[in-house]
Parts: structure tokens; sequence; C-alpha cells
């Protein structure tokens, strides 16, 4: 069982949190929710150290998230990352659906966005985070979205996939997140193992580059085993991880970071 207040907002994480939430609490503090008005649960609901959690860990643990619904009686549900989003809704790809506003059975309204843990590891994604959270509560108020977002560059066709090479050849410092299925979860082999999204922020030429290759991209490429190296969408996670080893070999301050979130 989650714990907090019984009321409106429900917020529903990835698992169990030893540490608490501050991190989390001054962010819904900076868009003017208190945290003391939220009541806080998570869509697995033992505290799993294994990075790699499937779908069968988020079933399991389904009846009890919805149990916890019906008792809480929300009326609004933030699903911070893609397990939250796949427990409340049966979806994948929380770069697809972030920001949408989803009818859950009961009744609440539930409000996809990204994992403060996957902010952790792709910094660039914080002003849309934070842009989200922003949306939710003008959602919950009833205000139009008057909120500008971030300059995103999403990654939808060759040519912005060209694009995304030429900047990573030149990028000075690289931090990425790679957010895959496969069943069961993190075997790279799996029959229907895929990359649901890929995300990622760098410097080049002093300027700061934030990009988005959501899911829904993928049927629209083709590999092209004669072109660049980041020409089909698989490869373009394997030049992420290229890039991130090349500068970490040559510079103290390279960086690439990669996982599930």
């Amino acid at each position: 069982m989650g714990h907090g207040t019984v009321g409106e907002i429900m917020v529903v994480g990835r698992m169990p949190e030893i540490h608490g939430h501050d991190t989390l609490f001054k962010d819904l503090a900076d868009v003017g929710i208190d945290a003391a008005d939220c009541f806080f649960t998570s869509a697995l609901k033992c505290q799993n150290y294994d990075a790699n959690v499937g779908k069968t860990d988020i079933k399991m643990c389904r009846g009890y998230l919805e149990a916890e619904i019906r008792k809480v009686k929300p009326k609004w549900i933030l699903a911070l990352g893609n397990e939250a989003l796949g427990a409340l809704t049966n979806h994948s790809g929380i770069m697809k659906y972030r920001g949408r506003v989803i009818e859950h059975s009961s009744g609440a309204k539930i409000f996809p966005t990204i994992s403060p843990n996957a902010v952790l590891r792709n910094p660039g994604q914080r002003s849309s985070y934070m842009a989200d959270l922003k949306l939710f509560v003008a959602e919950m108020l009833g205000k139009d979205q008057t909120i500008p977002y971030p300059k995103v560059k999403f990654i939808k066709d060759k040519r912005s996939l060209q694009w995304l090479a030429d900047k990573l050849d030149h990028a000075e410092l690289l931090s990425y997140d790679v957010e895959t299925f496969s069943t069961p979860h993190g075997n790279e082999w799996a029959p229907d193992a895929r990359i649901i999204s890929l995300s990622g922020t760098m410097v080049v030429a002093g300027e700061l580059v934030v990009w988005a290759c959501p899911s829904h991209t993928r049927n629209r490429l083709s590999a092209n085993p004669g072109g660049a190296p980041c020409a089909s969408w698989p490869h373009t996670s394997s030049a992420c991880r290229s890039k991130s080893r090349r500068m970490a070999s040559t510079t103290a301050s390279g960086c690439g970071t990669s996982g599930s979130g």
C-alpha cells in the first residue's frame, strides 16, 4: 500500500522508494502542488533492485494498484515513467503518451510523464518534464495550455535521423536514455525485443541540443547498410554508445548514460 493523503491526486511511480521522494516533492512544489495533498504509490509493490522489469512483474502487481485506486478514489493520477503508464493503461512508450490525458476505468484522469529517474539520466529532459508538470496543473485547474514547451528535435524520418548522425559526430558531451521492451525484459535477443524510444542531450559547438525518437518513428525508418552508422533505428542506440565510449576514453568529462525509464 502506498502512503500519503487520500484525496484528489495520486502519484504512481515505478517502485517503492527507500529514501523518500525529496526531489519529486520539490518538483511538485515548484509547479504549485503540495506533496502533503497527494497519495504516493508504485506500479511494483516489492522493492526490486533489478533494473530489468517486464510486463509479468507489472501484471502481478496490477491488482494491488487497482485496489488502491478504488480505495483512494483520486480524480487525477500522475503516472511517472513507462512502468506506471503500463500498469495503469496497458500502453507502452512514455515519450509517445506523455502529456496526454487518459481516462481510467474508475473515472480518474491519468496524466503520464517522464520519470524523475529518467530525467537524472538525461538532464536535457528536465525542461520537458517540468513543462509536463505545469501542464498537469493547468489540466487539473481547467485552464488552457499556455505553457511554452522547450525546443526538442523529434527524429521522425531519414532526413532528421541523418541530422542526428551528423550532430553525434560533432558532440562534445552526450547523455542519452534508451527505453526498451522484451520478454523477459533486458534480453536483447528475445524474439519480441525492441527499442521503444531514444532520447538524448548533447553539447555541439557550445550549444545544448535535445532530441527524441519516439516509438511510432520506427515504422517509418528502414535499415540502410550502405549508409551512415546512424541510418537505421537500431543503429541510433549503437551510435550513442559508441560516441559515449570514445568521449570517455579521451576526456574525463565525457559521459553517456543509458537505461529503461
